[in-house]
């Protein structure tokens, strides 16, 4: 979450509004940083994101290698 709220702060500040990948980084509401809840949500709404159905405690949008033998 640090590094969510760091990245939305930069952005906002370089660009002045939400990053256009947020939906990309937030797989639930727990993830949403605590300062900016009610400006994400509403972003959030606006481009259509809807929490994942299964949350994954996986931090990472990547498929893990699968080891074969």
């Amino acid at each position: 979450m640090i590094k969510l709220t760091h990245y939305v702060d930069l952005n906002k500040k370089t660009y002045g509004c939400l990053p256009e990948d947020l939906p990309l980084h937030i797989r639930t509401e727990a993830d949403i940083p605590i300062t900016f809840k009610d400006e994400i949500v509403a972003h959030l709404k606006e481009k259509g994101w809807r929490p994942s159905e299964k949350p994954s405690i996986d931090p990472t949008l990547l498929q893990r290698l699968v080891h074969r033998s």
